[in-house]
C-alpha cells in the first residue's frame, strides 16, 4: 500500500528522521481493503478504507515538504488515493487481463479483509520501477 510516493524523497535521506518522528507518535490503525478499481486502464488496485492512512499521508507530505509541482506530479494530498496495487500493464499484463483480474478479485476476495497497520516500510528505488526494502519504521 503506498502511503507516500517517491517525490521529494531525496537521496541524502534528510527526510528520514522526519518520517521516523512522525511514526513514533502515530498510532497503529486498521485498514479495510475494498472493491477493485483502475487508474486509467493500466493499473488495477484494491481501494482502501481508512481515514488514518490519509492522516499519515498528509503528515508525511507536510514533513517532507515537496514542491507543489511534485505533489501534483505524484498525485498526493488532494489527489492521493489510498490503494493496494494488484497489477499493471507496465509489468506485462494486458488491459484485458487486468479486467479479468478485477472481475475475479471482486468475486473471490469478498469479504474483503481488514488488517492492522503497525509499521511503515520505506523502499529504495535501485533502477526505474525496481525497489527493495530499505527500512521498516514501527508506528506508536
Amino acid at each position: 500500500m503506498t502511503v507516500k510516493a517517491q517525490g521529494g524523497l531525496t537521496s541524502d535521506k534528510d527526510w528520514l528522521d522526519k518520517v521516523n518522528n512522525i511514526c513514533e507518535s502515530f498510532p497503529s490503525f486498521e485498514v479495510v481493503l475494498n472493491k477493485p478499481a483502475f487508474f486509467g486502464d493500466s493499473v488495477l488496485f484494491l481501494t482502501v478504507d481508512s481515514d488514518k492512512i490519509y492522516d499519515l499521508h498528509k503528515k508525511i507530505i507536510e514533513a517532507v515538504s515537496p514542491t507543489e509541482e511534485i505533489i501534483k506530479q505524484y498525485l498526493e494530498l488532494g489527489d492521493y488515493t489510498a490503494h493496494l496495487t494488484l497489477g499493471q500493464t507496465y509489468f506485462g499484463l494486458t488491459s484485458e487481463e487486468l479486467k479479468e483480474m478485477a472481475y475475479r478479485a471482486e468475486k473471490e476476495l469478498i469479504p474483503y479483509p481488514t488488517f492492522e497497520v503497525n509499521f511503515l516500510r520505506v523502499y529504495q528505488e535501485i533502477e526505474a520501477n525496481k525497489y527493495f526494502k530499505y527500512i521498516d519504521i514501527p508506528l506508536k
